[in-house]
């Protein structure tokens, strides 16, 4: 069966801003419910994702494909691939990983006692173990299931 190219819209990053600011301005203007256009591009997402993840595999070497360097007003370019090292192989490291796994779950428990109890937690040699601060707080979000 012949290839047949897949059809897309010319892409640039001006086109992809100019699509953010309309649906912006239709947001703003109330032309667009915001949850439907939450739903629609999380719905667009997915089909993208879902595409990568069907065509990445048959990529198998990107040389062996004469592709333009721009393809749909998209740059195209190769990186190469490298080293994953795999640190868990090493015994110290792996016990100073669960080490600090268990420093971790200690001070969350600390956290924890102390912003519902108002309580100081204390560790096994029975020193106060230190609330720390908050570094960031996650937003709430609207899930999309289907």
């Amino acid at each position: 069966m012949a290839q047949r190219e897949f059809e897309a819209m010319p892409i640039s990053k001006a086109t992809v801003k100019k699509q953010i600011e309309a649906v912006k301005r239709d947001l703003d203007l109330g032309m667009i419910v915001p949850k439907v256009a939450y739903i629609q591009a999380k719905v667009i997402k997915d089909i993208a994702e879902g595409i990568m993840e069907v065509a990445k595999p048959l990529i198998e070497n990107l040389e062996s494909v004469d592709l333009p360097q721009n393809l749909s007003g998209v740059e195209l370019s190769e990186r190469s691939g490298w080293d994953n090292l795999d640190y868990d192989s090493d015994p110290v490291y792996k016990a100073l990983k669960e080490q600090l796994k268990e420093r971790e779950g200690l001070l969350k428990s600390a956290y924890n006692h102390s912003r519902s109890f108002g309580l100081v937690m204390v560790d096994e040699n029975g020193e106060a173990l230190p609330i720390v601060p908050v570094k960031s707080v996650t937003k709430s979000a609207l899930i999309v299931k289907y």
